[in-house]
């Protein structure tokens, strides 16, 4: 599926409804960006920024809105864990665009958290650099600096970064919350 596209997000809560009969959890998964140099006001036009906000912002409202009328339903509720990004609580990251989404994505988190009931449980995971394939793409000197200036002196451990939402999921006590894992990379 392609999560800037509202009909993808929204068929496939449908076609998982459909086919495990119900739904409890959703991880709103998607980010997009190009790497730039971060100062640079010029790196990304404004085809970029669309795709940056549409993709990191509206996707998870999409996935809400798809996800919210079964939440209410389960007698249980229903997680719904956004995955954001140090970059969205630091002036850090990738590209600007990258940044300033991901910030308009955790006060999406917190706004949905706060009005839309007690029966979802609305979190979010901001992890710091994975060594994913997407995370491979920054030089080796950007690794090194990230490992440099976390207070652990680590890059962050993808096992860490998944506990966080394994947490999130089971927890029924926690709404509006933002994990950070980034090894002290921006504290904040």
């Amino acid at each position: 599926m392609d999560a800037s596209r509202k009909d993808d997000c929204i068929d496939a809560v449908k076609n998982t409804i459909e086919k495990l009969g119900g739904l409890d959890i959703v991880v709103s998964n998607a980010g997009w960006t190009k790497v730039t140099v971060f100062s640079d006001l010029d790196a990304m036009d404004d085809d970029d920024w669309d795709r940056c906000w549409t993709t990191n912002v509206k996707s998870n409202l999409y996935l809400f809105k798809a996800a919210l009328p079964t939440f209410n339903t389960n007698p249980e509720g229903g997680a719904f864990i956004m995955t954001s990004s140090t970059a969205g609580a630091a002036v850090t990251g990738g590209s600007l665009p990258y940044a300033v989404t991901k910030a308009a994505g955790l006060h999406l988190m917190k706004c949905l958290a706060q009005t839309q009931g007690s029966k979802v449980r609305v979190n979010a995971v901001l992890p710091g650099l994975l060594l994913t394939e997407w995370g491979m793409r920054f030089p080796p000197q950007a690794i090194e600096m990230y490992k440099d200036r976390a207070v652990l002196k680590k890059i962050v451990d993808l096992d860490d970064t998944a506990n966080a939402y394994v947490m999130l999921a089971q927890n029924t006590s926690m709404t509006g919350q933002a994990i950070q894992i980034d090894a002290g990379f921006a504290i904040r």
